[in-house]
């Protein structure tokens, strides 16, 4: 039985490619995921060639979300046992940073132009047509 998760997180270090027994390559990197107020640390391994692309030029502390297969297993470490979370990853994304925003060159002195909606509206409205005699009639008092 497989299980898929999905985890984002923080690179720790970075991705690492390396050459399997076959000729192929595989990726690995290790992930930092908070979950409330605790911190794990994921061991990630693909041999997709989308991965790789994906992470290239990713360094450390990058965002990165992962779709895998996930692994635990059990270890000793000083006399206490321990968890290792582990997945095989068949699809990463790089959650790049948005792009700031470029900040208009303005005047110190110069007053920025709001238009609020009202503003707007007062200039796209168009008062009544005048009827016959140049009286202004409203569409209400109109007989059919």
């Amino acid at each position: 039985m497989s299980e898929l998760v999905l985890i984002s997180g923080r690179l720790q270090g970075e991705p690492v490619t390396r050459p399997t027994r076959n000729g192929g390559e595989f990726v690995a990197f290790k992930l930092k995921v908070s979950s409330g107020n605790r911190l794990n640390f994921w061991s990630v391994t693909s041999f997709s060639a989308t991965v790789r692309e994906e992470l290239e030029g990713l360094t450390d502390g990058a965002a990165v979300a992962c779709v895998g297969e996930l692994h635990v297993e059990s270890y000793e470490w000083k006399g206490e046992t321990r968890i290792a979370l582990k997945m095989t990853a068949d699809r990463v994304l790089g959650l790049k940073p948005k792009p700031k925003a470029k900040q208009e060159a303005r005047q110190p002195h110069e007053k920025a132009s709001s238009n609020t909606a009202r503003e707007i509206a007062s200039k796209s409205w168009a008062p009544p047509a005048p009827v016959a005699g140049g009286a202004i009639v409203d569409d209400a008092e109109v007989p059919f």
